[in-house]
């Protein structure tokens, strides 16, 4: 609540500290107010409009992050625009994204359940939120994913998150994680996030895809989700492939998709789910944190920032093949923020 003390503060408030990354459809940068550190993720409006379906994305975003509360999710503050941007503006999760942790041990073999079993722990608690909120997220994998300073997991970014009654066509996601039943556009619901989580403890416990880990090309990759069959190491534990054999089940109707599920399956026997809420259960790897100098020394106007020439945001590998909603919007479409 101490973030959103000041509800006057304008996008002329923010000092620039530095720049956080480049994301699929914007800059995101460090930021202080004299009071706090903040993250502020700044989205082109022109480059929005040219792409009509991100304007959509970028709305939905909004309506979704003001939605939510959860100690595992990042929390929106407040949205800004001006003529040329809107902005999101959102607490810092001052960390290590969990997709740079595994890169960092890409030549080990991990094969540790304990450590797995952790991680993915985080997804269904954070699924099991977003689904009672009838949200679906879309596009989980570790990039969107930030161990924090005390070593626990949040879910970062909304980006493609949608609130879903019954089903939705839209193709969407991220090569490696995106679900087979995305792709065929016939109809999905919230099964797709917890085939990604099956992804993501596949790559976690065994440091390699299980669908086109080899594939140079997108597409090769999905005709493997779609056509290649579940393929196991002999040597991992039991409980694990059973695991993910559950959740990566292509017939939905079959998959591992909520946290009750989760919770009776022997990978996740004499867990402790109230331990992992209260945070009491001891974290495998504590990152090193950004420093932070005092406010005074970044006296730098995020206003003046953004008027220097940057670098432009780097192309996402997500998928937008077809959209089955209207994406007509007026002109005034960012008067919302």
């Amino acid at each position: 609540m101490s973030l959103l003390d000041d509800f006057n503060m304008s996008l002329n408030d923010f000092y620039f500290c530095k720049n956080l990354g480049q994301g699929k459809f914007g800059e995101v940068s460090l930021v202080h107010n004299k009071k706090h550190f903040y993250a502020i993720k700044c989205v082109d409006k022109k480059e929005a409009e040219k792409q009509r379906h991100l304007i959509k994305y970028f709305l939905e975003e909004r309506r979704v992050l003001l939605e939510l509360d959860h100690p595992f999710i990042m929390k929106l503050v407040r949205t800004f625009k001006n003529k040329d941007n809107i902005f999101f503006l959102t607490n810092f999760i001052n960390g290590k994204g969990l997709g740079k942790y595994l890169e960092t041990k890409k030549e080990k073999t991990f094969r540790n359940k304990e450590e797995t079993r952790f991680y993915i722990s985080f997804l269904f608690v954070i699924l099991d939120y977003l689904n009672s909120k009838g949200i679906a997220h879309r596009d989980l994998k570790p990039e969107n994913i930030m161990i924090n300073s005390q070593g626990y997991l949040q879910l970062i970014d909304f980006g493609t998150a949608k609130r879903i009654k019954d089903f939705t066509c839209t193709i969407i996601g991220t090569a490696y994680y995106i679900s087979p039943e995305i792709l065929t556009g016939k109809g999905y619901s919230y099964s797709c996030d917890y085939w990604s989580v099956g992804i993501i403890t596949f790559e976690i416990y065994y440091n390699y895809y299980p669908f086109g880990n080899e594939a140079n090309d997108p597409m090769e990759v999905y005709r493997e989700v779609l056509k290649k069959d579940l393929t196991l190491p002999y040597n991992g534990d039991p409980s694990v492939n059973s695991f993910i054999k559950s959740i990566l089940n292509k017939k939905v109707s079959k998959r591992l998709s909520s946290l009750e599920a989760a919770k009776k399956h022997s990978f996740f026997r004499d867990f402790n789910w109230n331990d992992l809420i209260d945070l009491q259960i001891k974290p495998p790897y504590i990152p090193e944190i950004l420093e932070t100098k005092s406010f005074d020394e970044y006296p730098i106007k995020y206003t003046e920032y953004l008027k220097k020439d940057r670098k432009k945001s780097q192309k996402g590998s997500i998928v937008s093949v077809y959209d089955d909603d209207d994406n007509n919007f007026t002109k005034n479409w960012a008067d919302e923020f």
